[in-house]
This record gives C-alpha cells, structure tokens and sequence, in this order.
C-alpha cells in the first residue's frame, strides 16, 4: 500500500512535491500481539503523515489490537506512537530524518504503541467484572 501526496499530512504545495521525489521508505509496522502490517510512502512523509494515513488505510490487525486493548479507535493521530530502535519518533520529523531504510527494497520494522483509553485500574474492573463470582477448590 502506497501513501499518496494527500496523505503527507500537509497541505503547502511545496511540501507535496517534495514529497514525491521518488525516494521510497517501506516499512513494517510490528505490533504487540506479534502481528504486523506493511505500508509504502515517499521519503519526506513526516511521521503525523503515516499516522494519518494509518488512520485512514485502518489495517485490520491493528483495529483487532485496538479492540483486545480497549484503545481508542484509531481516529486520532494522537492514539498511535511509532518506535524506533527503542526511541519515540516525534511526528514532526520525516521518514528520510529519522533514517528509515530510504531507497531499500527491505522494509524497515517500527514498532507501534496504541494510548490505552482505560486505565489500568478501570480495565481490571471491567474484567473482573466479566468473572463469575464463585470460587473454586482444589
């Protein structure tokens, strides 16, 4: 899946042709549950771009991850952080900036956290919920 010029996350025309200057970063967004995705985008998309794009492509293992995490449903850029070699990359940034693997025909693998939308204790309670209120002995 290819990012278009639209999904750079900016509107300056400047910016959109840049963008397009045939340099390719193919990456491989890995999740926790060990599942992954893969997305193709021009060298000078800027991280909130492929946030953005995430966000509008919804790939189906990431949706799955959302829902078995209770997280948000990928509708702000703010819910999705992508890691890199350990490090947070700060949306402002591009794929060329942070040395993505630009021109490989290897994919690059990030990581991606998801913001819970519960706390850690509000998710306890709603499991604890579903329990039955019995007990076993052994």
């Amino acid at each position: 899946m290819s990012a278009t010029a639209a999904e750079v996350g900016t509107t300056d025309p400047a910016a959109v042709e840049s963008a397009d200057d045939g340099s390719e970063c193919f990456l491989r967004f890995l999740l926790v549950n060990g599942n992954d995705f893969r997305m193709e985008f021009p060298a000078r998309t800027s991280i909130r771009g492929v946030k953005n794009a995430i966000i509008k492509s919804k790939p189906q293992e990431l949706v799955d991850l959302a829902e078995k995490t209770h997280s948000p449903a990928l509708e702000k850029i703010d819910d999705i952080r992508i890691l890199y070699l350990g490090k947070f990359l700060e949306d402002y940034k591009t794929l060329e900036e942070c040395s993505l693997g630009i021109g490989s025909s290897n994919s690059t693998t990030v990581h991606i956290s998801l913001k819970p939308s519960l706390s850690v204790n509000e998710v306890q309670k709603e499991r604890r919920k579903k329990k039955s209120g019995c007990c076993t002995l052994q």
